[in-house]
């Protein structure tokens, strides 16, 4: 292996395991609800504190990373990443979960646009980096809730072995990640913000990309927040491996999906994607309903086809029709809307069903994403012309 690709290795084994860290905690929510005694507005608060602190920490670490190099931004990540973990341990108050999470998110926010970038710039077969990025990224998303829930259920010393592990591997990735050289050119002009405004003829594109990929996000979100939970009062298992499973199998499809599907309409992926997502996230409602499992795991399928088409149709989407010199702002507002689809909708759901019941505000919310998809087509058909024409 040469040391071009042993340099790619690396960065894509930093970016998965950052991932499969942040989300170990996935399906563990609801046993740090009973054990702690909070509700389940705390437990996707905390959730959702990921979601607050890797915004702007995703947005200044990209702008940071350009003008001053990638690789001080990722170390530091990867140190709060560690500090992350380590609090996760010592979760004996409520306080300390906030925290594990907010570091987690900053630490992710440092380190995913950055090493994206080196990854990029190691490599100029795009389709082979995009797939590289996408399997890091949604693959460690997807193993860390399978890792968390099988090991607290089936291993000793279950609240510190599997935060152990992660630091471990962490601490691995710090030492590793220093022998490799920088990428990228140091800006030598001052590093400033400057405002922020979508040009007019870019919007649809805009609109078009992120309130589509808001919808599946906030779906995916429900899975790694609540889905525990739903699991334990409706379906009535408990066994905290089984919910690990289930956050992994919604995820596992998105990325396989995002691997292997191929279109050269990403309308068609989009509409296509948010139909069957809507289907999917009816289903979970039925399931729920009459507590049937194997119903569930076919919504959970549904939905995490959906979200595999939708959102890489999205990116495709706003990238064709916004000019290369708006690209790299531009994205960035995308994913802060997906972000806060990630987070937002699933603090609303809890707090709503603190005043009626988990499966109520999962109709309430059901019948608010099928007005957004409707919106959203009714769209996609009067500017279709004109995505068309942009389409690559």
């Amino acid at each position: 292996m040469s040391r071009h690709d042993i340099r790619i290795a690396i960065l894509w084994l930093v970016l998965f395991f950052v991932m499969v860290s942040s989300n170990i905690p996935a399906p563990l929510y609801e046993i740090y609800a009973i054990s702690l005694h909070f509700s389940t507005v705390i437990q996707t608060s905390i959730f959702s504190t990921y979601v607050l602190t890797y915004i702007p920490s995703m947005l200044f670490a990209g702008k940071w990373s350009d003008h001053n190099g990638r690789k001080n931004i990722i170390s530091i990540g990867l140190i709060l990443a560690i500090f992350g973990s380590l609090f996760f341990i010592f979760s004996n108050s409520v306080i300390n979960l906030f925290i594990a999470r907010a570091l987690q998110g900053i630490a992710s926010g440092f380190i995913a646009g950055p090493a994206s970038a080196m990854i990029l710039e190691s490599n100029d077969n795009k389709k082979y980096i995009s797939i590289l990025i996408a399997t890091a990224t949604s693959g460690g998303t997807a193993i860390g809730p399978l890792i968390g829930g099988f090991v607290f259920q089936y291993l000793p010393y279950r609240f510190i072995l599997i935060y152990l592990l992660s630091i471990l591997w962490l601490i691995l990735m710090s030492l590793l990640f220093p022998s490799i050289e920088e990428t990228g050119v140091k800006l030598k002009k001052k590093f400033q913000s400057k405002s922020f405004k979508i040009p007019k003829e870019v919007m649809p594109f805009f609109i078009i990309s992120s309130i589509s990929a808001f919808i599946v996000w906030s779906i995916t979100a429900f899975y790694m927040s609540l889905s525990s939970t739903f699991i334990f009062e409706y379906l009535h298992i408990t066994n905290v491996a089984v919910s690990g499973l289930i956050v992994f199998l919604m995820l596992a499809t998105a990325v396989i999906v995002q691997v292997t599907v191929r279109s050269k309409s990403e309308l068609k992926m989009i509409i296509t994607g948010l139909i069957l997502s809507m289907i999917g996230l009816a289903g979970i409602t039925f399931a729920g309903n009459n507590s049937n499992f194997p119903f569930f795991i076919l919504s959970t399928i549904l939905a995490g086809i959906g979200q595999g088409l939708v959102f890489p149709g999205s990116v495709s989407i706003i990238a064709s029709g916004v000019p290369v010199n708006r690209k790299a702002e531009i994205m960035s507002a995308f994913y802060v809307v997906v972000y806060i689809g990630v987070g937002l909708p699933v603090i609303l759901i809890s707090v709503v069903s603190s005043y009626v019941n988990l499966f109520v505000s999962m109709e309430i919310y059901s019948a608010i994403v099928l007005l957004l998809v409707a919106i959203t087509l009714a769209f996609i058909m009067k500017h279709r012309n004109m995505f068309e024409k942009t389409a690559v």
